[in-house]
């Protein structure tokens, strides 16, 4: 991708956990030298002399301070999982399900898949490497990967460690617990503020009737995923309009709408203004465009909250990009006003969104959003107890490497836990579970070092039913959604 400026080395920052990145270095060298050469595992241990770090959920070392400890989930093979028949059945003959197989040949324990990995932004990525019940796979050049899985359900892990991309690490050790999928697509996230930031900027006039002193925001109803965000002003019926970039070649060919609104003494809407353009938009191409500006319907309606007692609370409340928040003695007293969509433009969906926790802002927290329906006049939001971390507890020490991680379960939410220590393991578990062990790495190479301190945090997302949920793409855009934020921990690992 040819055009992309640096403004320096710095540390790329993981979307939402980014302590341990430094010690990151050390890990994935591990996985690459395993997926490359097939080494045997092994680690550095941590100065003491003659001291042999722990597999990670499998087998100890030669130092006997933490002995006695066996593998976690029963199995060495990475993702633990074990392929469905080649079990000799009475007279030895491997059968599935008992059944000898036609012509007594052992049947097959893997079924092909095809996977992809891939980046928001830059879309496959090629070079990273999938574990699956014990096999390797890489993905090629459009982060295609043609593997095999068991029957059944099966343990997935991404290794993401140094890529093509224009970053300088990786995002760790990602695993998926419980696929049944053909098509898993593993989305890896990362930030691109470390790189330089092309800009572009459009301007005109505002055409039309409006007031003065109106709140104005610019956004695109559709944009390339490089496209950042766009933002503005208007000064006497005439607008700038800045748009960021993520890398030099990206464009947006959309349309650039402006919302335009009234406040009250809340600064809640009161009226919108709507107006639209459409061009062509990318790093460092100026645009001169006028916008028709024209006044659009609203709708008002309240919001009745069935909450936890005692949660300190805030709405968003949103139509498309747009937002606005309301605090806690508007909540469910204000009227809320929302321009009408689709009558405005198919991108101005309304919704909800309320934020609560015992303490604003902090976790652990909870999101419930909704979308607006049509006929109705007051929305009600109900949600459940916020979610919260149970064991082990914060700062707790002599942390083995079968420790059990325990957590509050959340109906129809996927789990995301992230195990992060400061020298090196840095692992995102996905589970339906809330109660789990950390995997067995120890066939990638990957140790849980002696007195390592670490963080342990996890959030859960819904609606999600299946971890299959979370690797199949899809544009359906649910009615209502939950996210919860359960915290993090500190913990020291054993000696």
């Amino acid at each position: 991708m040819g055009g992309r400026k640096s403004r320096g080395r710095y540390l790329t920052r993981v979307r939402w956990a980014s302590a341990g990145v430094l010690g990151l270095g050390l890990l994935v060298q591990a996985c690459g030298k395993t997926a490359r050469q097939g080494s045997s595992p092994r680690g550095d241990g941590d100065g003491d002399a003659g001291a042999s770090p722990v597999a990670v959920g499998g087998a100890y070392g030669d130092d006997r301070g933490t002995a006695g400890e066996g593998p976690v989930g029963g199995s060495a093979s990475v993702g633990g999982s074990v392929g469905v028949g080649g079990v000799p059945s009475e007279g030895g003959v491997p059968s599935e399900g008992g059944v000898p197989s036609e012509g007594g040949a052992a049947p097959e324990t893997r079924r092909p898949i095809t996977a992809r990995i891939v980046d928001k932004v830059v879309g496959g990525i090629e070079g990273m490497k999938l574990h699956i019940a014990g096999e390797s796979f890489v993905s090629d050049a459009d982060g295609i990967v043609h593997a095999t899985a068991p029957y059944g359900a099966y343990d997935a892990i991404v290794v993401d460690d140094f890529t093509t991309l224009p970053r300088e690490y990786g995002t760790g050790i990602h695993v998926y617990e419980g696929l049944t999928t053909d098509h898993p697509q593993f989305s890896i996230y990362y930030d691109y503020y470390d790189q330089f930031m092309p800009q572009s900027k459009a301007d005109g006039t505002l055409l039309g009737t409006y007031p003065d002193g109106l709140t104005t925001k610019f956004a695109f109803a559709t944009s390339s995923p490089k496209f950042i965000t766009a933002s503005g002003n208007v000064s006497n019926g005439t607008y700038t309009a800045k748009a960021e970039w993520f890398f030099d070649d990206a464009s947006a060919g959309g349309t650039l709408m402006a919302l335009l609104w009234s406040t009250d003494a809340d600064n809640l809407p009161t009226a919108f203004w709507f107006g639209q353009a459409q061009f062509t938009w990318g790093p460092s191409i100026p645009i001169t465009a006028d916008i028709p500006i024209t006044a659009i319907a609203s709708k008002s309606f309240k919001i009745q909250t069935d909450l936890p007692e005692g949660v300190s609370t805030t709405a968003y409340v949103s139509s498309g990009p747009f937002s606005w928040v309301g605090n806690n003695e508007a909540l469910t007293t204000k009227t809320f006003i929302l321009p009408t969509a689709p009558l405005a433009h198919p991108a101005l969906r309304p919704r909800v969104q309320l934020s609560y926790g015992a303490v604003a802002g902090k976790a652990p927290l909870a999101w419930r959003g909704v979308r607006m329906p049509a006929d109705i006049d007051t929305l009600t939001i109900h949600g459940p107890p916020v979610p919260t971390l149970l064991e082990p507890a914060d700062a707790a020490t002599k942390i083995a490497a079968n420790a059990q991680f325990s957590f509050t379960a959340v109906p129809d939410t996927c789990h995301t836990m992230l195990l992060n220590t400061a020298n090196g393991y840095h692992v995102t578990i996905h589970t339906l579970r809330s109660t789990l062990a950390p995997p067995d790495l120890s066939a990638l190479g990957i140790t849980w070092q002696k007195r390592a301190t670490g963080t342990w945090s996890v959030s859960s997302t819904g609606p999600c039913s299946s971890i299959d949920t979370l690797v199949t793409p899809t544009d359906a855009v649910p009615e209502q959604t939950a996210q919860f934020s359960l915290g993090s921990r500190t913990f020291t690992t054993a000696r």
